[in-house]
């Protein structure tokens, strides 16, 4: 009786980090999408407003990225890291051209992680 209660203590435990994880990684890859759109939009017109959408969406993507390596493979999270870092090294310095082909390349990364948690045949062969 006690290994039944210990296994489905064990798989609510399971489920739950799962159920957090996919939660926490698709919920950040979106908003620090978002970020960077509205970044990429102001761009054009205002640079200061660019560069501060461009800082949050460091800031949110720094926050959150401690614990989404604890579910996906660390070189992921630190190809979009760096991809966001030289985004900002861009914007920083007004090259708007080199900026917005990062903020696209960055775009596709997190897009690729976003359908990556989502349990599908490719995702699991």
């Amino acid at each position: 009786m006690h290994r039944i209660i210990s296994t489905y203590i064990i798989c609510l435990i399971t489920i739950v980090l799962v159920g957090t994880g996919f939660y926490i990684n698709t919920d950040s890859a979106q908003k620090v999408r978002e970020l960077i759109e509205e970044s990429v939009q102001y761009s054009t017109n205002d640079n200061q407003a660019s560069k501060s959408k461009m800082k949050e969406a460091m800031k949110l993507w720094n926050d959150r990225a401690q614990f989404m390596l604890l579910f996906m493979p660390h070189g992921r999270v630190d190809q979009i890291d760096e991809t966001l870092n030289i985004a900002q090294t861009y914007i920083e310095s007004d090259n708007k051209e080199m900026f917005l082909a990062e903020c696209k390349r960055a775009d596709i990364l997190l897009q690729n992680l976003n359908n990556l948690e989502y349990p599908t045949i490719n995702n699991i062969m």
